[in-house]
């Protein structure tokens, strides 16, 4: 576990990317990782003397298995509210698939039609829905950004100037964005680049791939062109 500025900890698992938030109305641990991620997100949080009731909710991005894969694990273990987007509710719930249409190359389709069939997460029924420009408090936004999955949401903490970006955009070692390798809604996904592009942040972390610390809203409109589907 990282602290990558005051108040934000980077959680790295093998798969995903898990952020836990300090902010004047509590801490909130953001997306779940993946079914196998658990225990290991217990013992990085205990590290910091978080215990059962520490927590004020487990926001979830969205309701793929590497970002919900170990809500209700942790929802036992810390008695922590499971918050998520109305869109995806119902799939975290179990009770609907997720909308997809992969956008990578042969290996990648291959791999998430395959982890679709195998992988069955534990279901949880949320304990709470978000909504579209819902505050959290002390600043922290939530933002419905479809397009990767139609309740797919990102976290903006106006005071931080920083977004907390889920699968909306991957990023790669050489401090890039990329787009991500799987779609809901092309349209709706360029709906959601542009209306990111029209914020202002510094830094910007995300489920896969290293965070950005500087200039996040600069790059982010200086590559657009190339990351709209």
């Amino acid at each position: 576990m990282r602290e990558l500025m005051e108040g934000l900890w980077w959680i790295r698992r093998p798969m995903v990317n898990v952020y836990l938030l300090q902010t004047t109305d509590g801490l909130w641990l953001i997306d779940a990782g993946t079914p196998w991620d658990g225990q290991a997100l217990l013992a990085a949080l205990q590290t910091l003397g978080i215990a059962r009731g520490d927590l004020r909710a487990l926001l979830l991005t969205h309701g793929d298995f590497d970002h919900m894969g170990s809500a209700a694990h942790l929802r036992e273990a810390l008695g922590t509210p499971i918050w998520v987007h109305t869109g995806d509710a119902e799939a975290v719930a179990g009770r609907a698939p997720i909308r997809r249409h992969v956008v990578g190359g042969l290996t990648t389709r291959l791999s998430i039609a395959l982890s679709s069939r195998l992988i069955h997460p534990p279901f949880v029924e949320p304990d709470r829905t978000l909504t579209d420009g819902e505050m959290l408090g002390d600043g922290l936004h939530v933002l419905h950004t479809p397009g990767h999955t139609d309740g797919h949401v990102c976290f903006f903490d106006e005071k931080r100037c920083l977004l907390i970006g889920g699968d909306v955009l991957r990023t790669s070692r050489q401090r890039r964005y990329r787009p991500p390798f799987v779609l809901a809604d092309a349209e709706a996904q360029r709906q959601t680049l542009r209306k990111l592009a029209r914020l202002k942040f510094d830094r910007a972390v995300f489920g896969h791939g290293p965070p950005i610390l500087d200039d996040a809203d600069h790059l982010l409109r200086a590559e657009l062109p190339a990351l709209e589907p």
